[in-house]
């Protein structure tokens, strides 16, 4: 897959802080592929169904949960191990440092949503496909996500992940930074072989280049870093000829998902 060059995005990015400190601002957010977020975790059996705001698109942010909340100790230990060595004396100063450099890509299934408003289910069965090989179909994922013609809540995505495996035990929470990104794709394709799940906006994904506008989730399945260069390779489910397998700046990434206050299952 080409590597992507981080040039001339000077433009494109003021763009994009521009529209992430108006949604922050509680501004109404248009339609498209809809993910609907309640920040907290809650079981597979009792999915989290609450009626979803007035208008289309739209997410339930009811402030943001711990950004460790559900995390088990042995995998921030891990974190702060991975961070510490990227950041130990004689590590390149570079966007992405020496420790990080390299790439890995994990082998996963992708298929796109079978409806406008299940691109969780959609993208929770790509995350399945790096564990199990007799994958649920969207309409029984969509059943255990609780989704609605409304949409899901991510917060529900967890407990449903954890239930068919359990290499890596799932937790949804914020992003602190770019760097805390970065390190949390790396830590689950490295050490777990765990896809992770992305919350995000369509409008600031590169590929749609503002002309859809939506809440959305898509699956980050890879990873590329070097010396000034930092790429996630992500799925997006969306039925639109300009969606499915991409490669974006990790800080695109984090910039699509900046309007949530919690935006990240891993």
């Amino acid at each position: 897959m080409a590597i992507l060059r981080e040039n001339n995005r000077c433009t494109r990015r003021v763009k994009n802080n521009i529209f992430v400190a108006v949604s922050r601002l509680g501004l109404a957010l248009g339609a498209g592929g809809l993910s609907l977020t309640m920040a907290g975790s809650a079981s597979a059996a009792t999915p989290t169904t609450l009626p979803a705001p007035s208008g289309q698109g739209g997410v339930i942010d009811e402030g943001p949960a711990p950004a460790t909340a559900g995390v088990p100790a042995s995998k921030l230990v891990a974190l702060r191990t991975l961070n510490a060595q990227r950041n130990s004396p004689g590590s390149a100063s570079s966007i992405q440092p020496a420790y990080s450099a390299g790439s890995l890509t994990l082998s996963v299934v992708v298929e796109s949503q079978a409806t406008s408003y299940y691109c969780v289910p959609a993208s929770s069965r790509v995350t399945l496909s790096a564990f199990i090989s007799s994958l649920p179909s969207q309409a029984t994922l969509a059943s255990q996500l609780g989704t609605t013609s409304s949409g899901t809540y991510m917060s529900n995505v967890p407990a449903v992940l954890n239930s068919y495996q359990s290499r890596n035990y799932y937790a949804f929470n914020s992003t602190s930074s770019l760097t805390d990104l970065r390190d949390r794709i790396q830590l689950d394709i490295q050490s777990y072989s765990a896809p992770l799940q992305n919350q995000v906006q369509m409008s600031l994904l590169p590929w749609y280049a503002g002309s859809l506008s939506g809440n959305h989730d898509i699956a980050t399945y890879g990873y590329y870093y070097a010396t000034k260069v930092s790429n996630a390779y992500v799925y997006d489910p969306w039925t639109d000829p300009r969606a499915g397998r991409e490669t974006i700046y990790t800080s695109d990434l984090y910039d699509a998902g900046a309007p949530y206050s919690d935006n990240l299952v891993w």
